[in-house]
C-alpha cells in the first residue's frame, strides 16, 4: 500500500520536525468540511462572470492540486485567527453562503504570504465557533496560563505572610502531627489574582508573546487564507488543499461526532498518507472539552471560594460542607460531561464503520445549487475520488482504492487516533487545566505552612507533611474526582439513560 503512492522522483517531501521522514502519516482528518461547505463556489453575486467559472469547473478535467502557486499561498497569524474572543470561527457556514460581500470580506486582509505553516486548523463549520475557539485556547495557551496564574498566585501567597492587612478572613484551625495550630487570619488573594491571571492568559497569550518575543505561530484557516472574494483564487484555494497540507508540519482537528462523516476529510486523510508525515502529528481536540472546562472551572472557582470562608469549621463540619458543595459544584458541568462522554463513546464506532462511499459533501447536499445564488457548484465528489484513484491505482491486487483506504483508515490510523481519544478517555493535562484554581487557593496556604515551619519542635518535618499533603490534592484528589465524574456520568449513561 506504501508503494501505492508511486514514485517519489521529482518529488521534494519534507520530513516532519518531531520524526524524520519514514514510513506512514497521516491526515488532518479534514479541514475542508470548511472548504467543501465554506469554499464551494461563493460568489457575493450571481453574475455572469461566475456562472462561466461556474460552467467551466464541471467539466470532468476539473483537478485536485498538489502545489501552490504564490498568489494563493497565504497562513495567518495565530494571535488574528483567535483575535475578538474567536469572531473568525462564530457564524458557521451560514456566513459563507449568504452571498453579502461583507461576510465574504471578513479576515481576509489577515492572510499573509508564507513559505510553510506550523499547524493546519481541521474543523467542522456546523460545530459551535465559541466552543472551537475555547479549545484553540486550551491548546496553545493552556500551559502558559496555568503557569503565571501559579505564579502570580504564588507572589501574593508570599507577601501574605509578611503583611497582615493581606490577611482579611477569619483564620483556621488544624490539626498536625498531635499538635494543634491556630491561625488568626488568612488571604484570599491568591485564589483571586490567579485565576484573573489564568484567564488573561489564557484569551491574550498569543498576542502577549507577539508583543514580547516579536513572533508569530503561522496557521492555515481556511475561512481567512482562501480568498472569498475572488471566484478564480477561491477556486484554485479549494483546488490546491493537497499543497497547504504539503507546507503543513502538523494537523490539529477539532473534532465533533459529524466530522469523519465528511467528503473532504477523507481527502485530507489522503493526502496526508500520500504526503508520507507520521501519525504523531495528528493533534485531535474534541470541542466538548472546551465547554466542559469553562463549567468545571466555574464550579472549581465556588468550591474554592466556600473552602476560603468556611476554614474555621470543625474536621465534621467541614467534611459535610466540601462534599456538599462539590456535589452541587458537579451539577452544573454534568450536562456537558454527558454529551462528551457521549460523544468519545462514539470515536470507536466511527473509525470501524468509516467508509469513502458513504462520505457527505456540501455540494451534493444542495444539488449543485449555492444557496442565495443559485450558482451552479461543481462537484467535489468526483474531483475527490478521482484523485484517490490516481493515488491507490498502482496495488489494487484483488481490492478496490477505496477499500484499500478504508482499510487503512480502520487499522492504522483509526487505532493512532484511538490510542490518545478513544473510549471515554479525558486527557490529565484537561484535568489539570480544568482543576487550575486549587493551585491559586494553595497560594493562599502558604501562610499556614511557614507559621507550622516555624514551630519549635519538628516544624521542619510536620511543614514537609503538609506540603506533600497539598500537592497530593492538587495533582491527585481534584484530577482523580473530575476523571470519577466523568466515569460515573457515562457509567449512569450505559445503566439508566439519564437525560
Amino acid at each position: 500500500l506504501i508503494n501505492s503512492f508511486g514514485p517519489t522522483e521529482g518529488r521534494t517531501l519534507r520530513p516532519s520536525k518531531s520524526m524524520p521522514q519514514r514510513g506512514w502519516s497521516s491526515s488532518s482528518l479534514g479541514s475542508v468540511i470548511q472548504a467543501a461547505t465554506a469554499f464551494g463556489s461563493v460568489t457575493p453575486t450571481p453574475s455572469d462572470q461566475t456562472r462561466k467559472i461556474s460552467v467551466k469547473l464541471k467539466n470532468p478535467g476539473r483537478k485536485l492540486q498538489e502545489t501552490l502557486d504564490d498568489d494563493i499561498r497565504k497562513g495567518v497569524a495565530l494571535q488574528d485567527c483567535l483575535e475578538k474572543f474567536g469572531t473568525h470561527w462564530v457564524g458557521g457556514i451560514g456566513a459563507l453562503t449568504s452571498g453579502k460581500p461583507e461576510d465574504l470580506a471578513k479576515g481576509q486582509h489577515l492572510a499573509q504570504s508564507v513559505h510553510t505553516v506550523e499547524d493546519f486548523l481541521s474543523h467542522d463549520w456546523a460545530t459551535s465557533g465559541t466552543r472551537k475557539f475555547i479549545t484553540l485556547c486550551l491548546h496553545y495557551n493552556g500551559e502558559m496560563a496555568i503557569t503565571a496564574g501559579f505564579i502570580v498566585a504564588s507572589v501574593l501567597g508570599i507577601l501574605e505572610i509578611h503583611f497582615e492587612e493581606l490577611r482579611r478572613l477569619a483564620g483556621l484551625r488544624h490539626k498536625l502531627g498531635g499538635e494543634d495550630f491556630d491561625l488568626p487570619s488568612v488571604g484570599y488573594f491568591g485564589l483571586l489574582t490567579g485565576v484573573v491571571a489564568f484567564w488573561v492568559v489564557l484569551l491574550f497569550w498569543q498576542r502577549l508573546r507577539r508583543l514580547l518575543t516579536a513572533s508569530s505561530r503561522m496557521v492555515f484557516m481556511d475561512k481567512i487564507c482562501v480568498n472569498q472574494t475572488d471566484p478564480v483564487l477561491k477556486e484554485k484555494g479549494i483546488l490546491g488543499l493537497a499543497g497547504f497540507l504539503k507546507i503543513t508540519d502538523r494537523i490539529v482537528v477539532l473534532w465533533s461526532p459529524r466530522y469523519f462523516s465528511r467528503l473532504w476529510c477523507v481527502y485530507e486523510m489522503a493526502t496526508w498518507m500520500k504526503l508520507r508525515k507520521p501519525l504523531e502529528d495528528i493533534v485531535l481536540l474534541p470541542v466538548a472539552q472546551g465547554s466542559l472546562f469553562g463549567l468545571v472551572q466555574v464550579g472549581m472557582i465556588s468550591l474554592s471560594i466556600v473552602l476560603v470562608w468556611t476554614a474555621r469549621l470543625d474536621g465534621f463540619q467541614y467534611l459535610a460542607v466540601y462534599t456538599i458543595s462539590a456535589l452541587v459544584c458537579y451539577l452544573g458541568p454534568s450536562h456537558e460531561i454527558r454529551h462528551l462522554m457521549k460523544d468519545l463513546a462514539k470515536l470507536p464506532k466511527q473509525i470501524a464503520d468509516f467508509d469513502l462511499a458513504k462520505a457527505d459533501c456540501f455540494c451534493c447536499s444542495v444539488n449543485h445549487k449555492m444557496p442565495h445564488t443559485d450558482t451552479t457548484i461543481p462537484c467535489d465528489r468526483e474531483a475527490v475520488n478521482g484523485k484517490l484513484n490516481e493515488w491507490f491505482a498502482a496495488c489494487k491486487r484483488g481490492r478496490t482504492p477505496v477499500e484499500l483506504f478504508n482499510g487503512y483508515v480502520h487499522k492504522k490510523l483509526g487505532r493512532q487516533i484511538l490510542r490518545w481519544n478513544g473510549g471515554s478517555r479525558v486527557r490529565y493535562g484537561l484535568t489539570m487545566l480544568s482543576t487550575a484554581p486549587a493551585w491559586f487557593f494553595l497560594a493562599d496556604r502558604y501562610h499556614q505552612i511557614y507559621n507550622v515551619f516555624m514551630a519549635k519542635n519538628g516544624g521542619g518535618v510536620l511543614a514537609a507533611r503538609l506540603v506533600l499533603y497539598y500537592l497530593s490534592v492538587c495533582l491527585c484528589a481534584f484530577p482523580s474526582a473530575m476523571r470519577m465524574a466523568l466515569w460515573i456520568t457515562l457509567l449512569m449513561e450505559k445503566t439508566i439513560g439519564t437525560k
